[in-house]
């Protein structure tokens, strides 16, 4: 065992044990050993103690992960920058439409800045916590838990709750992208068929046509044999958007006139719900950062997650502003394609490409859904092993179900979008993060003037009113409509 460094007054001689950290046997299903959702340390005791926490800068957690296929940097941004240009970047012109052009070009690089800081401090905090721990990673879920143990008192009674509620919200985003892909596939069929096949055909007709082909797809176990699909979803991504500039920038008139520079104040819940749905794409950013193979190349001023972040957030910003100048309040649709003509076969094609790759990526966006209610509540409960086969197949079924039942109740891509990401996002991508600081640093790094509390209780603060406020517009939104 590795001495310690010297001139420590009051410790032992020698550095506390690592975790131990158990790799599940290969079983039928979802468990991955190197996954990023599914908790597999085994811990003495989940407090911090002296000890620990003075050993604590002597342990680097990122050399100790076993990944087998790390990912390199370069990998790391085209992987960011490929999930999240999903169904987010739909609803941006219809986004600043609920905001307005000023208040939409300033609130989108605004919200990405909160969105960086957000996921910097979550990632910090679970570094720190691995430090004093000696573990190699921690789930989200599971640093949750471990900060409200370790923080204010009223908190620690509801640290058991804490990875149940943390999966909860992370499966219902997952599963709230799902919906929102299969609300436009179905809606991409419908615009192709009618009139030219048959006319006014509800929409939950067409959502039971393509409700088999997502089934099947989503029965794909090896999301490897999926790599060619999703490089053709890529490659027909871009020709889609193109076709989709093309109108933008190539036919027609612009038409400022009918905009708004600043939009009804009751509707910019519904802006900041779709940019941080579209932004905060929390799931794909932990799964990067734990098999990067230069983990410590992820966060920081130079790191390849703000540079990759303000890239999009720019790219949605020019959709956002030019497809909403483009088309104005009259013409502006729940998403980009709906917005172009519809007596055109170019931007029939372009939509119904975009829906081929949509569909091409549903699984991929299920399986982090998946991973986590099969890891951490089913699995452990099958002890027959032959049965393993049918429940995970019972559950792909029943979790493709949700997404079809949520399409059915809330068939519109924006508000779909914009409920997600205030219900879910607000939850994990503000709430989450600076609670997670505040208990961490409990209670003597907490900053001069315990600035740190303060700062952490007002961005909680907004987090609540963000879950509140862009929750009750979105459902309003939807009953009028």
């Amino acid at each position: 065992m590795a001495e310690a460094t010297e001139g420590i007054e009051g410790v032992s001689t020698s550095e506390p044990s690592p975790a131990v950290t158990t790799t599940p046997k290969k079983r039928k299903g979802l468990i991955s050993p190197t996954s990023s959702f599914v908790d597999f340390v085994e811990l003495d005791s989940e407090y911090f103690t002296e000890e620990g926490m003075q050993y604590a800068r002597f342990y680097n957690p990122y050399i100790s992960r076993k990944i087998k296929k790390p990912i390199s940097d370069t990998d790391t941004i085209i992987h960011m920058l490929k999930g999240s240009v999903g169904a987010g970047i739909l609803a941006m012109p219809i986004a600043f439409s609920n905001a307005g052009i000023g208040i939409g070009l300033v609130g989108t690089p605004l919200i990405a800045t909160l969105v960086i800081y957000a996921i910097e401090t979550l990632l910090t905090m679970q570094y720190i916590q691995c430090q004093r721990l000696r573990v190699p990673f921690l789930t989200m879920a599971r640093s949750m838990k471990i900060g409200l143990l370790n923080g204010p008192q009223p908190l620690q009674k509801l640290a058991w709750l804490a990875p149940s509620i943390v999966d909860f919200f992370l499966v219902a985003y997952q599963l709230g992208i799902c919906t929102a892909y299969v609300i436009f596939i179905a809606k991409t069929l419908k615009s192709v068929a009618e009139p030219r096949i048959v006319e006014n055909l509800n929409l939950n007709i067409y959502l039971l046509m393509v409700f088999i082909p997502v089934v099947l797809i989503n029965y794909i176990r090896d999301l490897k044999k999926l790599t060619l699909v999703s490089l053709m979803a890529n490659i027909l991504t871009i020709l889609a958007f193109s076709s989709c500039f093309y109108y933008i920038f190539g036919v027609g008139p612009f038409r400022y006139n009918d905009t708004n520079l600043v939009s009804s104040i009751t509707t910019w819940p519904l802006f900041i719900g779709t940019n941080m749905f579209a932004l905060n794409t929390i799931g794909v950013l932990i799964v990067l950062e734990h098999n990067m193979e230069k983990p410590q190349h992820f966060l920081g001023t130079k790191g390849i997650f703000p540079l990759g972040l303000m890239i999009v957030a720019a790219l949605y910003a020019v959709v956002g502003f030019f497809g909403y100048v483009k088309y104005g309040n009259a013409g502006v649709r729940e998403t980009i394609f709906a917005s172009l003509p519809k007596d055109e076969w170019l931007s029939l094609t372009a939509e119904g490409i975009y829906g081929i790759c949509i569909y091409g990526t549903h699984p991929l966006q299920c399986y982090v859904a998946l991973e986590i209610l099969w890891g951490n509540y089913i699995v452990k409960y099958i002890k027959n092993p032959e049965r393993e086969f049918i429940v995970e197949y019972i559950l792909r079924t029943v979790c493709v179900i949700i997404t079809f039942v949520g399409a059915a109740l809330i068939p519109h891509i924006d508000i779909m979008i914009s409920l997600v990401g205030a219900f879910c996002l607000s939850t994990l991508g503000m709430i989450c993060p600076f609670l997670l600081e505040l208990c961490t640093l409990w209670p003597d790094q907490l900053g001069c003037c315990y600035y740190i509390i303060i700062k952490d209780i007002t961005l909680i603060v907004m987090g609540f009113g963000v879950l509140i406020l862009g929750t009750y517009v979105s459902l309003y939104t939807l009953i009028i409509d």
